[in-house]
Parts: structure tokens; sequence; C-alpha cells
């Protein structure tokens, strides 16, 4: 897949197959991630690859997901991710901590997608109950989870008409409208 069409083409899943993710992928991603950029190069974050079915069980019950799906948004039996990878960062390197959070997870996701990896951010999760079951560091405070595991569903981007609340069909499938290109950039001479 070219680059344009894995920036295009990559949404949200919140439904996998049960396929285990091969540890040397995870670590894969794990490594593109330290590649993004990071406020004076300080690199505060550090990541706890989650991929065993008993873990993955364990962190499942302290994340939320798809609001404006409700339930059918969350994953059912069966459906649930099969790695998760929490984001972390050191509290004493808080310099601006989010930003370099979002860009090594926006490595992660893409990096994922280009392998055929779904993958999904939550930031509504039980910071507190999931630092106990990664036995997180001290000194630490976890940003986001990625949840990843292969798409048992599609998801698409189209144009937005008036509303740009995502939704899903019928089939289960996740439409995510995108606000069209002429109405979010100009440009100054």
């Amino acid at each position: 897949m070219e680059f344009g069409e894995v920036l295009k083409t990559r949404r949200s899943i919140r439904k996998f197959t049960q396929q285990q993710i091969p540890d040397g992928e995870l670590t894969e991603l794990v490594d593109f991630a330290r590649y993004a950029p990071a406020a004076a190069n300080i690199q505060p974050l550090k990541y706890a690859v989650v991929s065993g079915k008993n873990a993955c069980a364990k962190i499942f019950p302290h994340t939320k997901w798809a609001k404006l799906l409700a339930e059918r948004g969350t994953p059912a039996p069966g459906e649930e991710p099969t790695a998760y990878i929490i984001v972390m960062s050191d509290i004493h390197k808080r310099m601006n901590s989010e930003a370099d959070a979002a860009f090594a997870i926006e490595n992660i996701v893409l990096a994922a997608w280009e392998k055929g990896i779904g993958s999904c951010i939550l930031g509504s999760i039980n910071r507190e109950q999931i630092a106990q079951i990664i036995n997180m560091p001290d000194g630490y405070e976890i940003n986001y989870a990625v949840a990843l595991g292969y798409p048992k569903q599609q998801s698409f981007a189209e144009e937005a008409a008036q509303s740009v609340a995502y939704y899903m069909d019928d089939n289960g499938d996740v439409h995510v409208p995108k606000r069209k290109l002429d109405e979010i950039m100009y440009f100054v001479d």
C-alpha cells in the first residue's frame, strides 16, 4: 500500500478477528513510534505491549468505545482487540508529552494499517486500573491505549454533507464523514 493510500484509508477499527498479532510485528510498531518527533528530543515516552489473551481480557473492561455508535461500537465477545500498546509519559519530562504521544501514536496506527492491522486510539480508559494491570513503572502516567487487531469490520472515509458525525450502517461498517478540502484550507499570498 502506498503511503497516501495508508493515510486516506486508515480509520478506527472497533471489531477484530481473534487472530493473534505476532510479537515481532508489535515490536516493530513500537520501534516506529520511537522515531516520532519529540519536543527538544527529550523522548519522555514508554510503551507497554499487551498481547497475551489473559492480559488483554483484563484490559478490555477498563476501556470505553465509540460514544456516537453506542453499544454497537463496543466490540462484542469474540471481537475484542488481540493486543494493546499503552503509551505512557515520564512525569518528570512533561515538556510537551501529549503532543509527543500523539505523534508516536500516529506512527503506530499508520504502520499497523500498512500491515493490515486495525487500530483504535482509546482515551476514555480507566488509567488507574490499567496502570496496575501493566505494572506501570513509578514516575509514569498513561496517555492513551492503542487497541490493535486484524479487522473484522470495515470503516470508510467519505465526503461530509452537513454532519461530521460518524455512523454504523446495517452491515456493521462505519462511515466517517470528512469535511471538504475547500472548506478547511485557503492560501495566503
